[in-house]
């Protein structure tokens, strides 16, 4: 025996192949001989009923084993025909030119001769090739046209041309082993999407599902223990089954609110278009997916159905923070709302004063504190007139990097529903304190407090040999708290219906004026706010003196015509249903020069607070958007 040595520096190549004698040529014809005469009947059925697809055609059999059919197995009749169609079958091994005549016959001697107008014989064998069967043929079908039949044979031949290009119906009849190999085209596997529920929606507590047909949406919906929302995508397509795409708080936010809003499906803020008209390529900063018509519209209806679940989430969770005017912090991932800025030498002043105000010190209305060392917490360990027992709120200091330590210059009072998650009751003066409740007792309660404890622990500590005239007349220097601490709500009141004063509603006017101006969303602003804005504009206009007329007309580029006749065009002739941030703020613009200008009487300012109403409700839509994305 020979050996050979193996190249231990060639062990990963590729082997020699092998090379084996075996031939798997197409299938000329298939194996009639195995099928039954029942099944070629009921094939020969099958392939007439797909000639008329679409026609609203049923194809029948003809009577059963036993009964006189008149040389007829198959029978339909089209849509606009008068005469039935039908068809003799014949599964047989050998055909004989006196059988073509026999069929024939039988068929003429039967009574739906008359009321036929297509014959067509179905045989298994080859008559193409038989010259006595072709004859045979054409006398019959010269015989059938005399009597105005169309005659058509279809043969071993023409069934076997018809069902290379039904490849789904030689498997059902033969295998799907004869049908890779007689076909001319390999049928693909059918790759049929499970479609989902249509247009179903459903809610379990924060967990909301969408579904329609091609896509389904699975929303965490903010809620107490987590205020960001966020989103997973799937899609019924076979190619992207098991797969989900998942959607930040921030895309989907602002997805859903340009859904809510008067808006064309095909053309989102969220899709670029493709070549072919009819696709688009969803867009996010993670993927790219290709989307047709169909699916962007049912994906549309998902995102509308959760904006409006999403809209009374966040409008509950508002209702009970009341945190509106206080901006979030961007850079946590909690709920945390600035409410006061304040000088560090004063926070340390108020932790003293907490800590000697300690809940186990005392008894008093100002013994309600749970004493640490950098935290604000209200506490009462018993039921009392004020409040409940339990903890009322635990607030930390904060500057722009966090948690701030006790040496730093400057420092923010925040507010966080969830410090208080695990410990108190309902919302309210008496259980957990929401953060206007907090922001208000920071300046009528705790600072009053702060200020006159710190003046009379200062008079008790001056000496009467260096200062004996302020020891004795409480004159000594504090803290002008007025002057150094700031309310840092971005909104003066929480809606403008509680705007009374013409310079409370100038303030409301200047905050929508600074929101509109550097407002970025996809969502369009109907032109209904904008025609309510210049409709107080009109309104008084009357009384504008001319001098600020030219500042009007180039706000909102206004003709050199009246002022007012000018207006009443604008409001009234414009057919556009949306309107642009820079539009609507331009007329906010103006309706400031007119407050600001003009002595405005009560009843102006009740009919402006009614018209503004739903622009007001437009701006807090949108920070609400802001917050809990």
């Amino acid at each position: 025996m020979m050996y050979k040595d193996i190249d231990l520096g060639n062990l990963l190549a590729d082997p020699v192949p092998v090379i084996a004698d075996i031939l798997d040529p197409m299938l000329g014809e298939l194996p009639w001989k195995l099928m039954h005469w029942e099944s070629f009947q009921k094939l020969c059925a099958q392939l007439i009923q797909r000639q008329y697809i679409g026609s609203g055609t049923q194809v029948f059999q003809y009577g059963k084993s036993g009964q006189a059919q008149g040389g007829i197995d198959i029978i339909w009749k089209t849509t606009k025909a008068s005469k039935y169609s039908v068809a003799e079958v014949k599964h047989w091994e050998a055909v004989k030119p006196s059988n073509i005549r026999n069929w024939l016959n039988a068929f003429l001697d039967g009574h739906l001769a008359k009321d036929s107008r297509v014959w067509i014989l179905c045989v298994s064998v080859d008559i193409e090739h038989d010259n006595k069967l072709v004859k045979a043929w054409h006398l019959a079908k010269a015989e059938l046209e005399l009597r105005d039949i169309q005659a058509v044979v279809w043969d071993r031949g023409v069934i076997e041309e018809l069902l290379r290009e039904s490849p789904k119906l030689v498997e059902r009849f033969f295998s799907k082993e004869i049908r890779d190999r007689f076909c001319y085209t390999l049928s693909m596997p059918t790759e049929e999407p499970t479609l989902f529920r249509r247009t179903y929606i459903s809610q379990s507590d924060s967990r909301l599902t969408a579904e329609n047909e091609s896509v389904r949406m699975e929303v965490i919906l903010p809620n107490r223990s987590s205020p960001r929302a966020s989103a997973i995508l799937s899609f019924a397509r076979s190619n992207l089954e098991g797969v989900s795409l998942a959607i930040d708080g921030k895309d989907l936010v602002r997805w859903v609110q340009w859904a809510g809003h008067p808006h064309n499906p095909l053309k989102s803020p969220f899709t670029l278009p493709l070549s072919d008209p009819d696709r688009f390529l969803l867009t996010t900063p993670k993927f790219q997916l290709s989307l047709d018509s169909t699916e962007l519209e049912q994906l549309d209806w998902c995102l509308r159905q959760t904006w409006t679940h999403y809209l009374s989430a966040i409008e509950a969770l508002e209702n009970d923070w009341r945190s509106l005017r206080f901006k979030r912090l961007s850079e946590s991932s909690e709920p945390v709302h600035a409410l006061v800025s304040l000088p560090r030498p004063l926070w340390r002043v108020i932790m003293d004063y907490v800590s000697e105000h300690d809940y186990s010190k005392g008894e008093s209305d100002e013994h309600i504190f749970d004493a640490s060392n950098s935290v604000l917490k209200v506490f009462s360990p018993t039921t009392t007139a004020a409040m409940d027992a339990g903890y009322h709120l635990i607030s930390y200091a904060y500057d722009e990097g966090g948690p701030t330590g006790r040496y730093e210059p400057d420092i923010t009072i925040c507010w966080n529903p969830n410090n208080l998650r695990e410990l108190s009751s309902v919302w309210g003066p008496r259980g957990q304190w929401d953060a206007e409740f907090t922001h208000d007792w920071l300046f009528s309660t705790l600072l009053p407090n702060v200020r006159g404890w710190y003046r009379h622990k200062t008079q008790q500590e001056l000496s009467w040999l260096t200062n004996p005239v302020e020891k004795l007349t409480g004159n000594v220097p504090v803290f002008a708290t007025e002057e150094y601490v700031f309310s840092l709500a971005r909104l003066s009141v929480r809606n403008i219906s509680a705007a009374m004063t013409s310079e409370q509603l100038d303030s409301c006017l200047h905050s929508m004026q600074l929101h509109f101006s550097c407002l970025a969303t996809a969502a369009d602003i109907e032109h209904d706010l904008l025609k309510r804005v210049l409709r107080c504009v009109q309104h008084l206009a009357y009384r504008l003196p001319e001098q600020h007329h030219s500042y009007i007309r180039s706000n909102l580029q206004l003709d050199q015509r009246p002022l007012v006749e000018s207006l009443a065009d604008l409001t009234e002739h414009s057919s556009t249903s949306l309107t642009s941030c820079t539009v609507l703020e331009m007329a906010l613009r103006s309706l400031i020069c007119c407050f600001e200008v003009i002595s405005c009487t009560a009843d102006d300012l009740k009919w402006t607070r009614q018209m503004l109403d739903p622009v007001w409700a437009r701006m807090r839509e949108d920070l609400l958007c802001e917050m809990f994305s």
